[in-house]
């Protein structure tokens, strides 16, 4: 499911100059993820700067979540090319949407 969150992560940043702002969505959570998607207290970051306790943390919540069949993680807004922080059309990307989003873009 980690893995998951880092091919969302690279999936994203195809259209977003190739890299994910994890400093904007970290100081600007609220614009790019809803607070039930993450542990209580959690401080998103890069995930290549994440411990294994805080991947635990992050991983359990979102078992939690499909376990409740809600989506683990859902993403509301993207940073575009000009650098604006852009909310998505329709309910957020989630990472299922992602993952096909990626699949669908290997195959082409």
């Amino acid at each position: 499911m980690f893995r998951t969150y880092i091919a969302a992560g690279e999936a994203a940043g195809k259209d977003a100059h190739k890299m994910i702002p994890w400093m904007d969505i970290h100081d600007n959570l609220e614009q790019f993820i809803a607070p039930e998607h993450l542990p209580d207290r959690f401080k998103i970051k890069d995930p290549s700067k994440l411990g294994m306790g805080e991947i635990s943390e992050l991983v359990g919540h979102w078992r939690e979540r499909l376990d409740r069949g809600l989506r683990p993680l859902e993403f509301l807004g993207y940073k575009n090319k000009r650098g604006d922080i852009v909310p998505c059309s329709g309910p957020g990307i989630s990472l299922d949407g992602l993952i096909q989003m990626k699949e669908l873009d290997s195959e082409g």
